[in-house]
């Protein structure tokens, strides 16, 4: 009996090698249950908020039914178990899967919201696989992703909350990435859209950070001035009686003085070096171009010293 059952099995065996099943697969085949009780379990899992068994289920249906909407539709829930379960990454791509697959797709809202969420994660600083892949470590960054999903939901839903939020949130990283043109041109679409936001008033004051940023000494560039004192007027006439308006103002005297201490400290050193009608010079330009600065009080007590007036 025992020879007999061996020997069975054995052939077993090689039938699922020929066919390129393993005997795992065979039995599960052997077991499997419908898309219809699948999608129940998957729907109680759910429900139930069970992760673990969402992805489960989620992954069976989605491998045994592909082709079925049952099978679509399991690759929502399988972002969504890979949300709550902290597999950010793998979450997005899911979501993706599912809309690309879908024409009109049942879970599209609430995969906006959860895409939101995961750029929002990672914006917050939340890291992300190294190269991409499960196995290594969450040490990378997931800036990149974030911007990546916050593009998608600005020109997917250009006039919804989560556009706005997802321009304002854009901004910020290519501010920090230092491109500041598009930082600038990402505000001020934020401005048009939603005009009178809290995010516009934030988005006003944030381009006046990003003019302060690219404010250099070394390079007297009084353009940027200009552009700061139209985004403050600007910003005024949207919002008159906001008295945010004086942090505006003040990093535009900030600009003023970067530039004017850059001028004074070349005064310096000629006066230093023994050439004071040319420290002279830079000392009246930085008294009739920026009077108003700590620097230009200055100049002018140099001035005064160095005769004149």
């Amino acid at each position: 009996m025992r020879m007999k059952y061996l020997f069975f099995s054995f052939f077993f065996c090689l039938g699922a090698l020929c066919v390129n099943v393993s005997p795992l697969e065979a039995r599960e085949k052997r077991q499997r249950i419908s898309a219809q009780e699948y999608y129940s379990k998957v729907q109680e899992a759910h429900t139930k908020k069970n992760w673990k068994d969402l992805l489960s289920y989620s992954n069976r249906l989605q491998r045994y039914y592909l082709k079925t909407s049952f099978g679509r539709e399991a690759l929502y829930f399988q972002g969504v178990a890979f949300f709550h379960t902290g597999d950010l990454e793998q979450a997005n791509e899911k979501f993706s899967l599912y809309l690309q697959q879908e024409l009109q797709p049942k879970y599209f809202d609430e995969i906006m919201q959860y895409k939101f969420a995961i750029a929002d994660k990672f914006y917050q600083g939340e890291k992300k696989h190294l190269f991409g892949w499960k196995k290594m470590p969450k040490w990378g960054s997931g800036k990149d992703l974030s911007l990546k999903v916050f593009e998608e939901i600005i020109n997917t839903l250009p006039s919804d909350e989560m556009a706005m939020r997802s321009l304002y949130a854009k901004g910020k990283i290519l501010e920090g990435y230092m491109d500041y043109r598009e930082s600038i041109e990402t505000y001020q679409t934020l401005i048009r859209r939603f005009p009178k936001s809290e995010l516009a008033i934030e988005s006003y004051i944030a381009i006046g950070g990003v003019y302060l940023k690219q404010c250099n000494p070394k390079r007297q560039d009084l353009n940027l001035i200009g552009l700061a004192e139209v985004n403050a007027k600007r910003f005024q006439e949207a919002f008159p009686n906001e008295k945010r308006i004086e942090k505006v103002n003040t990093t535009i005297s900030q600009m003023k003085e970067i530039y004017a201490k850059g001028l004074y400290e070349i005064g310096q050193f000629y006066e230093r070096t023994g050439k004071p009608k040319a420290s002279i010079i830079y000392y009246s330009k930085i008294v009739d171009n920026f009077p108003e600065t700590p620097s230009a009080k200055l100049s002018q007590k140099r001035l005064l010293k160095l005769g004149k007036k």
